[in-house]
């Protein structure tokens, strides 16, 4: 048994691995996302994939039997596979028309290899194909370079986005993220360098199962933190209902950066929105730690753009900030209350992602640690409860 052989082997069982381990992580998440669900498949079938390639170069020899023949198939299959897993991350952080493109020029792609592939193969009447290979390497890696520069413009335009819609810690999201795209970045540059050569197999091969493994188990820790975020990006202007006409008078609207219009909210409006929110307030809404502005604006049946406006001229703040802070007094509620209680309590009862979250809000405005903010106002009372 060769060493090619060994290899193919191990990377045939730890993409199968990972494979299974993503599938049987679906039953272990902390909020159901149609994103992320979305995701996992396709990483899934990315992996399965892989696997059966493995398993057809192991069983036809492909590799052993030149470079040549070998890189030919692994562009038909390597291709399809890198779609999938960058496609996973970008199906995240970017909406509709966004994931439209990304689906036509990868598609694109795709079609012009196979179109290179197919017209070696007429005149060579084999997989050595000769020059059209080359073809085939420039298309993928182009494929390559274009999957990591929209990933990252994306992740960047989404993430304002994020913050500013949702009350959740958004800092596990990020670094999640990021992680897997790292990972991702590596893992292809490395693939598109050992394509072409036997020897740097050898050296590449390890390294890029190693960075896939690291990447599935990023995306997978990323599931335990990752928020429903789907009606954030999928729909700028969700509520249906043209905010112009909900401007007084004539008043003449002009674009915002993020899609909002601006234009000044009827005093009587501000005051119908402030007795919402009161209103949801009081019911407790805050203590959703899923909450966020499009489904704050479809509970109160105010459109999100008007929701917007408010907390922007009115209360001079985001939805973030202003959720934050509601938060952070009711904590400071029961603190003094039940200075008994533990933070994991108190974050869960008043709609903070995690302790960790409500550590860092007591940081932010008090300089101190939730344990820290009842002691010195020494309501702890002789308990201890744990930070």
């Amino acid at each position: 048994m060769n060493t090619l052989y060994l290899l193919q082997f191990a990377s045939c069982i730890v993409t199968a691995m990972l494979a299974m381990a993503l599938a049987a992580s679906s039953v272990q998440m902390r909020w159901s996302s149609r994103r992320y669900e979305q995701s996992r498949w396709m990483l899934c079938v990315a992996m399965a994939t892989l696997a059966g390639h493995y398993v057809l170069q192991m069983e036809k020899g492909v590799r052993a039997s030149g470079d040549e023949v070998g890189a030919v198939v692994n562009i038909l299959f390597y291709t399809p596979v890198a779609f999938l897993v960058s496609f996973g991350i970008f199906n995240l952080e970017c909406a509709r028309p966004g994931r439209r493109r990304y689906l036509a020029v990868s598609a694109v792609c795709y079609v012009l290899i196979l179109a290179a592939f197919a017209a070696g193969w007429l005149s060579a009447h084999s997989l050595r194909i000769g020059g059209w290979r080359y073809a085939m390497f420039a298309l993928f890696v182009a494929s390559i370079v274009f999957f990591i520069t929209a990933n990252i413009r994306e992740i960047r335009h989404c993430r304002k986005k994020i913050e500013v819609q949702t009350g959740a810690d958004t800092v596990p999201f990020e670094r999640y993220t990021w992680t897997c795209y790292i990972l991702l970045c590596v893992s292809a540059l490395m693939l598109a360098v050992a394509m072409p050569s036997h020897t740097l197999l050898y050296i590449f091969g390890p390294l890029m199962l190693m960075s896939l493994f690291a990447f599935t188990l990023a995306f997978i820790g990323l599931g335990y933190n990752f928020m429903p975020i789907d009606g954030i990006l999928d729909d700028d202007n969700a509520d249906g209902e043209s905010p112009c006409a909900l401007s007084a008078g004539g008043d003449t609207p002009d674009v915002r950066g993020s899609g909002a219009v601006a234009m000044r909210l009827p005093a009587h409006r501000a005051d119908q929105i402030a007795k919402a929110l009161d209103g949801w307030c009081a019911k407790g809404g805050f203590r959703d730690s899923t909450a966020n502005m499009p489904s704050l604006s479809r509970h109160l049946k105010i459109p999100r753009d008007e929701l917007s406006l408010y907390f922007d001229c009115c209360l001079n703040c985001t939805f973030r900030v202003w959720l934050s802070d509601i938060r952070f007094r009711e904590a400071q509620r029961i603190l003094m209350a039940n200075p008994t209680y533990s933070n994991a309590f108190i974050s869960a009862e008043c709609g903070f992602s995690s302790h960790a979250h409500l550590y860092k809000i007591f940081k932010a405005k008090t300089g101190m640690s939730p344990g820290q903010w009842r002691e010195t106002f020494q309501f702890s009372g002789g308990g201890n409860a744990a930070d």
